[in-house]
């Protein structure tokens, strides 16, 4: 209420004329007109640099960019194995199934042999089960021999379970193409993890495709933990109807357990 009154006020006083007041009242006049007036432009004034900025951010703009991001356009824009090693390293680091992506596409890319060879050592850097899985997924899917190599040559290490039934999935597939099929058996056959072991032999009593049974079981012969060993014998014990070479395979990978062998690693 006291507002209105003031700027009411106000406008009375500016709507004098200063030739119809007395001489003795002019300079009250003018000192409150002046005052008005100030009054007037006090919330303007009041505006600061801070508060514009924040009013010229509409609500709902996009966040920051996010960190796979800005290390995707460091590695974009490093030149030399050393900068392109250290650039993708960070981006392996993040351990995303987009940072993974952007790695295999960064490598595809490079003409570079130095630097596409810093990029597959960075991979070095992957240890997540998400980046594992993208990255034996996306190796299957990529046609760079190169690619699928330095995958695979990572994955004999860090396979584990899951990464055992993404491989798997990819076989069924639609629509089925045999390189896929002959790519993931030569992933699975290479794994060295005994955390896969339980994984590979619930394959073996499980997949239909030979190729598919033989290439786990050659994989559990090579982890060769008393894990391994159980699962292969049970395979021999358990599908009868595997072809008589099929067994015979699996019978060979079994010997090649030792019967005291010890598991490398626990919680198979």
């Amino acid at each position: 209420m006291s507002e209105v009154k003031s700027q009411s006020r106000h406008r009375h006083l500016l709507s004098v004329r200063p030739s119809t007041l007395r001489p003795s009242n002019a300079f009250l006049f003018l000192f409150l007109a002046f005052n008005a007036s100030c009054d007037r432009k006090q919330p303007e004034a009041e505006k600061t640099p801070e508060r514009e900025t924040r009013a010229a951010i509409p609500r709902g703009a996009p966040s920051e960019r996010s960190a796979t991001e800005l290390a995707g356009d460091s590695l974009t824009t490093a030149i030399g194995p050393d900068a392109v090693f250290k650039a993708a390293s960070d981006l392996a680091k993040i351990g995303t199934s987009q940072a993974v992506r952007l790695l295999l596409d960064e490598a595809t890319s490079r003409k570079d042999e130095s630097e596409v060879a810093a990029i597959f050592e960075s991979l070095q850097h992957l240890t997540s089960p998400e980046s594992l899985n993208t990255l034996a997924e996306l190796s299957i899917r990529e046609k760079s021999p190169a690619v699928f190599k330095a995958a695979t040559d990572l994955l004999a290490d860090r396979a584990d379970a899951t990464t055992v039934e993404v491989l798997t999935s990819l076989l069924y597939d639609r629509p089925a193409r045999a390189d896929r099929s002959h790519k993931v058996r030569l992933v699975l056959q290479s794994i060295r993890n005994p955390a896969a072991a339980r994984a590979l032999g619930k394959l073996i009593l499980s997949a239909p495709e030979p190729g598919v049974i033989e290439a786990a079981a050659t994989a559990l012969g090579n982890i060769a933990t008393p894990t391994a060993r159980a699962a292969l014998q049970q395979a021999l014990d358990d599908r009868p109807d595997l072809a008589p070479e099929l067994r015979q395979s699996i019978q060979r990978s079994l010997e090649k357990v030792p019967k005291e062998s010890g598991d490398v690693k626990s919680g198979e």
